[in-house]
């Protein structure tokens, strides 16, 4: 089994004094928005891969996926041939 790290993207140092100079509340704020829509654009792209699954299984799938750091899924085994149960 090959583990997967995540990829993580460094800020570009404007866009990282523009983080610091945001209060605490603000930053919470902007940090939900972008896990919103990674989870929004995650389902989306479940849904089109898995049009037979119903919309609680692609909400546990994202879930799932999310938990471990996974916003990719191409690669995962179960999304290539595989339907959830």
């Amino acid at each position: 089994m090959t583990i997967k790290l995540p990829h993580f993207e460094m800020v570009s140092d404007a866009e990282a004094d523009r983080l610091r100079r945001l209060m605490p509340a603000e930053r919470l704020d902007e940090a939900f928005a972008i896990w919103t829509r990674t989870r929004d654009l995650l389902r989306e792209q479940l849904q089109q891969a898995h049009p037979e699954w119903d919309l609680d299984q692609i909400a546990r799938e994202a879930g799932r996926l999310l938990s471990l750091g996974i916003t990719d899924f191409k690669d995962e085994p179960r999304h290539q041939t595989e339907a959830m149960p």
